[in-house]
């Protein structure tokens, strides 16, 4: 079984459900493939093998089985719901920054960089606006927070397959950490 990839001990969205899963050159992306009539929805989160993973594609095409592609998530996200005050937690993957520069100002230096956030669509990350702040990451004992600066719903997301799927891109760029409001 395992030399072609049959998985039996996986879930989609918590549910158990068996795969094919085939790797790809890239190391942290695979193809997906499901047993015949089962689901497999853009955004949808596979825990497979330990690792969670996000379905970034899939084949519209084969009427028998749905098949995708799945990348590697890295990280949860935590953040405070304003309505509720319920805290929410979404896999999501977070890709390293893409610009790295410095402003020396007077009193303190800032940094520029920018993650690009891919986290599955749903009633909770939707509400996640411009401006939103995550600590993404803690340095030298230092929280560094990252304000939400563009937030994608559109790119990833098919009207016509269901309003609770795809998945949307958030870029988060860092800022400084400390302010009343974090």
């Amino acid at each position: 079984d395992s030399m072609f990839g049959v998985v039996h001990d996986a879930k989609r969205n918590d549910v158990a459900q068996d795969f094919v899963i085939v790797p790809t050159k890239e190391k942290n992306k695979c193809a997906v493939f499901t047993r015949p009539d089962e689901k497999l929805n853009i955004g949808d989160i596979i825990l497979w093998n330990g690792l969670h993973w996000l379905v970034i594609d899939k084949d519209f095409q084969d009427t028998v089985y749905n098949s995708g592609t799945i990348v590697r998530c890295n990280r949860t996200i935590k953040w405070q719901n304003r309505l509720t005050g319920e805290i929410i937690e979404r896999w999501c993957l977070c890709t390293k920054p893409y610009t790295s520069n410095i402003n020396n100002g007077n009193v303190v230096s800032v940094s520029n960089r920018e993650y690009k956030i891919q986290i599955p669509y749903d009633s909770e990350t939707a509400l996640v606006d411009l401006g939103k702040r995550f600590f993404l990451e803690v340095i030298d004992k230092k929280p560094k927070s990252y304000a939400v600066t563009s937030v994608d719903t559109m790119t990833n997301r098919y009207q016509d397959i269901g309003d609770n799927s795809g998945f949307i891109v958030w870029n988060g760029t860092q800022d400084q950490a400390g302010a009343d409001d974090d």
